[in-house]
């Protein structure tokens, strides 16, 4: 008996099937994934490794607290309540290089022109929502907003530790786009990182006609979030140094 026909056409050994066809993010239904919000540090997370977010805020991994954060949460404190006239000058040692704009800032509070620590959250259109609601998607914690008059302001975001313009640019990107969406009257915001422990700053300026391309370039980066239901890990030992789940052992595939 013949098994073998060397002569007939061979049926692949595995069908041909093709790849499901990938649906563009903009197309995509804006919450489907896992994570059905962001904000720009959860994006910045997600991009430098999908299985960090993944850990985070899909397993609900606890995360020890890290000493910057806390140090950055103290030094937020301490500027709010000197701006917001509860505190007096001789609590801002650790800020000496903004003493000036801190009280600036203090002035403009006093005569209403000035929101201290306010909390947005946009749904998927960018209309303003509750931080916690049904139809939240987006969210981001103002640190200082300066109104110079109806059409025009300032966001000001107190920094501690280096400067990462990279992700300074992208996080002025949004919140400007989060002000012009909040503010319909403002035509120009500048955005403005201090840099408290070196006295540094970083700025970009707007203009609401710029509006569009900044909802584009920013919703491509957020989609891209809370669409995902895959996050496969990144080790990289830059990354993975700083991440809370390599201390923890939650993360099988850190490197040392």
């Amino acid at each position: 008996m013949q098994l073998f026909n060397p002569d007939a056409e061979q049926a692949p050994l595995i069908a041909d099937t093709p790849e499901p066809k990938k649906i563009p993010l903009l197309e995509r239904e804006p919450q489907c994934g896992d994570i059905r919000t962001w904000s720009v540090s959860s994006i910045q997370v997600f991009e430098d490794c999908p299985y960090r977010i993944y850990l985070s805020k899909v397993k609900k991994c606890p995360e020890p607290p890290a000493e910057a954060l806390e140090r950055g949460s103290r030094i937020h404190e301490l500027l709010e309540n000197f701006v917001m006239g509860h505190t007096e000058e001789d609590t801002l040692g650790e800020v000496k290089y903004f003493i000036d704009e801190a009280k600036r800032f203090r002035e403009g509070y006093a005569e209403g022109k000035v929101i201290v620590e306010d909390d947005w959250a946009y749904n998927t259109q960018w209309e303003p929502t509750g931080w916690v609601a049904d139809d939240t998607w987006g969210r981001m914690k103002l640190d200082i907003m300066v109104f110079e008059d109806e059409t025009s302001a300032e966001i000001n975001d107190w920094k501690t530790g280096k400067k990462y313009p990279m992700k300074a640019g992208f996080q002025g990107m949004v919140y400007a786009l989060g002000a012009f969406a909040r503010y319909p009257k403002l035509e120009f915001i500048k955005s403005r990182f201090l840099y408290v422990d070196k006295g540094d700053t970083f700025e970009k300026t707007y203009t609401r006609g710029r509006m569009d391309s900044l909802k584009e370039r920013i919703n491509l980066r957020a989609l891209a979030l809370t669409t995902e239901t895959h996050f496969p890990p990144k080790p990289a030992k830059w990354s993975c140094r700083f991440c809370p789940h390599r201390e923890t052992g939650n993360c099988e595939f850190a490197e040392n």
